[in-house]
């Protein structure tokens, strides 16, 4: 079978992290992957007794994570690929720097099953999500909305390149996007939460 590959998009305080790590809780099973010169894990391979193997690029040891942890596009896709090519594991991966990427985001749907959901998260939520966050770490300073604005005008042509280039791209709510990737990846579970 050939793996799957999933790319959750959005800008900040959308829920991307949120719903990686929702996902992570369905496999019992998380083993993290090490590398010498990080303190952190690179990515997780995590297991089910019921269904394939996933890898999570990044950590999710703090409030945000994914591929954001990871210096680089090269890096981050360098483990994309690994874990589909040498592993042949489904993979799924969330961050505002991958979120910057269209055509290697498109490419991976030549070694892999790609699904890309887009979060459409209203605004004022993200920027509450994002104000959260800050207060959590101490940081009282206001939000400012430009840059989260100006990632969410970012996004909207992006959309065209993913549904042009044949990839399955969907514009969803975070509760529909959780059933979608529940449901992609073959996990068994109640309807919409």
């Amino acid at each position: 079978m050939t793996p799957r590959a999933i790319n959750i998009r959005g800008t900040s305080g959308c829920g991307k992290s949120h719903l990686v790590k929702q996902i992570m809780k369905e496999y019992p099973v998380k083993t993290p992957h090490k590398i010498k010169w990080r303190k952190q894990p690179i990515g997780y391979t995590l297991k089910r007794p019921d269904g394939d193997p996933l890898y999570v690029v990044g950590h999710y040891e703090e409030l945000c994570g994914g591929c954001d942890t990871i210096i680089g596009l090269d890096a981050i896709y360098d483990e994309i690929e690994a874990a589909i090519m040498d592993l042949e594991m489904d993979v799924i991966f969330e961050g505002l720097i991958v979120c910057s990427d269209v055509e290697r985001c498109i490419s991976l749907k030549d070694i892999s099953n790609l699904l890309v959901i887009e979060l459409d998260t209203p605004l004022d939520e993200c920027i509450s999500n994002i104000e959260e966050r800050r207060y959590v770490r101490g940081d009282k300073r206001p939000v400012d909305p430009k840059h989260t604005i100006a990632k969410m005008d970012q996004l909207v042509p992006q959309r065209k390149k993913f549904l042009n280039a044949g990839v399955d791209f969907r514009l969803l709510d975070y509760r529909w996007a959780l059933v979608d990737v529940r449901e992609f990846l073959g996990i068994k579970t109640h309807a919409k939460q």
